[in-house]
């Protein structure tokens, strides 16, 4: 049996994103990967705010919209990463707990 992963809102506990499946997410030096199918595209606005990764290259700041309004920086993109980092291409990361969720097994 694979074990399920969401991000969970603190505030209420609500799901914003479930994964079900290992292959649709990864931990990476403490953060998480979510393949994008799996986030309500809604939510999402990729903005044109970046940074510069020495080891995976320039990633994107994802801001989220939610029924309370924008949660900025909450996530990133690596559209292109560098070598070594293909897997999270285009994978959309998020911290392991943010001020606004937290990433723990799904029940």
């Amino acid at each position: 049996m694979s074990k399920a992963v969401c991000v969970v809102r603190k505030k209420d506990g609500a799901v914003i994103l479930r994964a079900d499946d290992p292959a649709q997410y990864q931990q990476l030096e403490g953060n998480w990967y979510f393949d994008a199918a799996l986030i309500d595209p809604t939510m999402v606005d990729i903005t044109d705010r970046t940074y510069i990764c020495p080891y995976k290259g320039t990633c994107q700041w994802i801001d989220l919209q939610t029924d309370h309004g924008y949660v900025a920086d909450a996530a990133w993109i690596y559209k292109e990463p560098k070598k070594g980092y293909e897997n999270i291409g285009g994978r959309y990361g998020f911290y392991a707990d943010h001020r606004y969720y937290e990433v723990r097994d799904c029940d």
